[in-house]
């Protein structure tokens, strides 16, 4: 400091406004007491972001993933879920078997829901809710498929060794998965008012276990993209089997959910396979 008081910047202090602008706008100076015998700043330099900046930039989070550890009676338990439950028009069992569903589907079980994080299970609750089907109200409003194409279809399953089933044994298993229909290896099953898009759907499922689609990919991958296909294919038949428009609409929202789900998967590989 000089001998009239002031820094050689012109300052008498920092942040001074009687200084010259260059040196007081978005000043960030602060005072420090100096003690003797005491690094004021040995917290600041030791102190590391848990993110970098490349990382940061490029929206990744390298921070190692912490398991919940709680396991799926548990997380059944909690007031979010039964609120979920209650607004998909569902119980918790329905949801729950949903839920496992899902799990089996990425190529996992119940008993892995404890290593998940919280993030990852909470998805897992939207995923079962959005891919439920309602079956009171919303059913009575669904076209059910004509007799000459679901016979046609079910001929076509039964001639490559499978087999439909649209009864009320079915149906009772459905409610169980919390599913419109569903392809099980050689089974087909329908509600007895199946829609054309579900018919439709679920025979092409039967065609893509028999040809053994994307068979070679990890279990999540192989799922997301037979459903793709499966929702692309649809769209390509619509106008053909005179598909109703509500119908659709709801192929284009699991489209779009699908290919989603697909960019995420194939995005958590490539990190995985960079942090190795």
């Amino acid at each position: 400091m000089g001998d009239d008081g002031r820094f050689s910047n012109g300052l008498r202090y920092p942040g001074d406004p009687t200084g010259p602008a260059s040196e007081v706008w978005n000043c960030r100076c602060a005072l420090v007491a100096s003690v003797p015998g005491y690094d004021a700043f040995e917290d600041r330099n030791a102190s590391k972001l848990e993110t970098s900046y490349e990382d940061w930039k490029a929206g990744r989070d390298p921070k190692t993933a912490t398991p919940s550890g709680r396991s799926l009676k548990e997380f059944m338990d909690t007031p979010a879920v039964g609120k979920a439950a209650s607004r998909a028009g569902m119980s918790r069992a329905q949801l729950r078997r949903r839920i496992v569903s899902q799990l089996n589907a990425d190529g996992r079980t119940g008993r892995d829901f404890p290593s998940m994080t919280r993030a990852e299970q909470q998805e897992a609750l939207k995923e079962a809710v959005e891919l439920t089907r309602k079956q009171d109200k919303p059913r009575r409003n669904v076209r059910v498929v004509n007799d000459a194409l679901y016979n046609s279809q079910k001929n076509y399953v039964e001639r490559h060794g499978g087999v439909v089933k649209r009864d009320a044994e079915a149906e009772e298993h459905l409610d169980k998965l919390g599913a419109g229909a569903s392809s099980l290896d050689d089974a087909v099953l329908l509600r007895p008012d199946a829609s054309t898009s579900e018919v439709l759907e679920e025979v092409f499922h039967f065609k893509q276990n028999l040809r053994g689609d994307y068979s070679d990919a990890p279990v999540d991958e192989m799922v997301t993209r037979r459903e793709i296909d499966a929702q692309k294919f649809l769209l390509s038949v619509a106008e053909r089997y005179n598909i109703p428009r509500s119908e659709t609409e709801l192929t284009k929202r699991n489209l779009a959910r699908y290919e989603s789900d697909l960019r995420k998967i194939l995005e958590q590989r490539r990190s995985g396979h960079e942090s190795e």
